[in-house]
């Protein structure tokens, strides 16, 4: 029996999900795997589970969610200790602890001089990683040093996964690591310090010299100290061309493969390093920051800093939705049946995915593409390799007065993904579980957020427990809702059919405000401390989800079809 940690909660055995009890007794179950093989007291668990308040019964509630799980996962695993309980399970059992059995295997072997195994090792630790580390319990005040702890050895082995590529000479890999490393930790060194060496070595002397500016005026600025002497001495041994520098000389194919994109990349790690204006080096390069061109069947690059329209590559036949992740821009092309990997340092088309059928949505999250069709399927790709792992059939409704909109759409947070199909929402990860929520015109978009699936319809939004699949709420609104987007505050949903998008407080399902946008939005999406509408103008409104208005408008030309925010740029799929 497996248990896992390193996302959303889940117990496989020899294959098969268990199915859990919901609410406390998991959060049980989850104190007793963080302490697996130790006693935990009643006492203790009651503090983790109730804090200052427990009930009057709370010892004998614990029996009662103990006995709960022994039927889940076995009494020979749930063992009675003298005043507590303790779960039993072999260091394998645990995803935690062959997740840092890994991480110290890696690392030994990463000191002693065998990086192709160092490698391996942390790579198969890293691909344990399902979500955010106890995502069921974000929250709750027990998991909040663990899930720090984990995360921040996840950071130290990406870290070092990335030392083992460069002890290669493989460049072309390590570029992404250390973008989202720099962007999570910006003022942690390390990753600088390594970004540093591996701009050097792709022969960007004075790239990595103005990131070691850029990173001195970050830590005196934010902390008032001065860089490491590790960097310093690095900073002297660009200067002099150190030779031991050098690095072991990688594949030609490699070596082409890491010079490309590097121009771009470098320009958004400076901007994050210390206010370089952003696209620096890209705008130098040009001339001048200019008007980029756009035409149909493109994809344009928005700066998420300050609104410039940095390019517009052409993609497939009638591009639509878009997302970003697992290192890549995707976007949809309705027209070819297809899905366009956009490398988002290069901007350019680096392959292009055969769906099958007329697709209609996309997202990433749980390790794959979920491209959801006009068929009310969804396909599931491996986002590496690009071979489809799976075709999901969604159900369909018997009742033709309760079937919903003639396309499906799908999202994720990461971890859980959530799919709708005619008049219904569908979770798929991390277990099936279907639910019709029965909204007229149901579905015409979701968005997963503030512990809730949101599903929106004809007449409204409805608010769908993320655990459990229950129903919580209902949010009447005076028009037909279309895409939605979460994060920031609120639920935004757009009107397609008139000017504005909706702000919905999360906490309260109330409306807050109705916001002009331009005609006829047709996507939206959150990031960058901002909320992005695409029109059917040609424009790109940014909303402030403090004071709710629009701040900024930039045209880019063309028909929007899809929105989507990453790697520090707004992506519009122009039709």
């Amino acid at each position: 029996m497996d248990f896992r940690l390193l996302g959303l909660l889940e117990v496989d055995d020899d294959g098969d999900a268990v199915e859990l009890p919901r609410g406390k007794e998991r959060a049980l179950l989850a104190v007793l795997l963080l302490n697996a093989n130790e006693p935990v007291s009643s006492d203790r668990l009651i503090d983790h589970l109730w804090g200052e308040q427990p009930p009057a019964n709370a010892a004998k509630t614990v029996q009662v969610y103990v006995s709960r799980l022994r039927k889940a996962i076995g009494a020979a695993e749930l063992q009675t200790t003298p005043g507590g309980y303790v779960l039993a399970a072999a260091g394998e059992q645990v995803d935690v602890r062959r997740f840092e059995r890994l991480a110290r295997e890696g690392r030994a072997q990463l000191d002693g001089d065998e990086p192709e195994r160092a490698e391996r090792l942390l790579s198969e630790a890293l691909e344990l990683w399902r979500g955010p580390p106890l995502a069921d319990f974000a929250f709750e005040p027990f998991a909040q040093a663990e899930v720090r702890r984990l995360e921040e050895l996840r950071s130290e082995v990406v870290a070092d996964r990335v030392e083992a590529r460069l002890a290669q000479g493989r460049n072309d890999a390590v570029f992404a690591d250390l973008d989202s490393l720099v962007q999570q930790n910006p003022l942690w060194e390390r990753p600088r310090r390594l970004l540093m060496l591996a701009l050097y070595r792709a022969g960007r002397q004075a790239d990595a010299l103005e990131l070691y500016r850029a990173t001195r005026v970050l830590l005196r600025d934010e902390l008032g100290l001065e860089p490491s002497p590790e960097l310093r001495e690095l900073e002297q041994q660009i200067l002099r061309h150190d030779p031991a520098l050098r690095a072991p000389r990688a594949p030609l194919a490699e070596r082409a493969r890491a010079r490309r994109g590097l121009l771009l990349l470098v320009g958004g790690l400076l901007v994050l390093a210390g206010g370089v204006a952003a696209g620096v080096i890209e705008l130098t390069s040009r001339g001048g920051a200019g008007v980029v061109a756009t035409s149909a069947n493109s994809l344009a690059a928005i700066d998420a800093k300050n609104a410039n329209v940095l390019a517009a590559p052409q993609v497939g036949d009638t591009p639509t939705a878009v997302a970003v992740g697992s290192g890549a821009v995707w976007v949809l092309n309705a027209g070819e049946q297809t899905l366009s990997r956009v490398d988002p340092r290069s901007r350019t088309v680096v392959r292009t995915i055969p769906v099958g059928s007329p697709p209609s949505d996309v997202a990433v999250g749980a390790g794959s593409l979920w491209v959801t069709t006009s068929d009310f399927r969804v396909v599931r790709i491996d986002p590496a390799s690009g071979a489809v792992l799976r075709t999901i059939v969604l159900p369909r409704s018997s009742n033709p007065l309760a079937r919903g909109t003639a396309a499906a759409w799908v999202a994720s947070n990461g971890a859980a993904v959530w799919a709708t199909g005619d008049g219904s929402v569908v979770r798929l990860r991390p277990s099936l579980l279907r639910l019709f929520p029965g909204g007229p015109g149901c579905c015409n978009g979701i968005a997963i957020g503030y512990g809730s699936v949101w599903a929106s319809d004809d007449a409204g939004i409805t608010r769908i427990d993320a655990r459990t699949g229950a129903r919580q709420g209902r949010i009447s609104l005076a028009f037909p809702a279309s895409r939605l987007a979460v994060g920031a505050g609120a639920v935004w949903a757009i009107d397609a059919n008139g000017r504005s998008v909706w702000a919905v407080d999360p906490r309260t399902d109330h409306v807050l405000r109705s916001i002009d946008v331009g005609t006829n939005p047709q996507g939206v999406a959150v990031g960058g401390g901002s909320v992005w509408v695409a029109t059917a103008a040609g424009t790109v409104a940014e909303i402030d989800p403090r004071g709710l208005n629009v701040v900024r408008t930039t045209h880019v030309g063309g028909t929007p079809a899809g929105i989507a925010v990453g790697a520090g740029q707004v992506w519009v799929s122009l039709d």
